[in-house]
């Protein structure tokens, strides 16, 4: 989960540097990502 976490932030910046597009802070991103993992947590646990 980690490897597939860094990669996603890491196209995150890439889109919002060579696009000059306004994006959400890293901060959020990684708050979303924690979230996700939560719920995987949770999930994992009903099964």
């Amino acid at each position: 989960m980690k490897h597939i976490a860094d990669m996603a932030l890491n196209a995150y910046k890439k889109i919002s540097k060579e696009l000059g597009v306004e994006m959400h802070s890293m901060e959020s991103a990684e708050r979303r990502i924690r979230e996700l993992h939560k719920g995987k947590e949770k999930i994992y646990g009903i099964i």
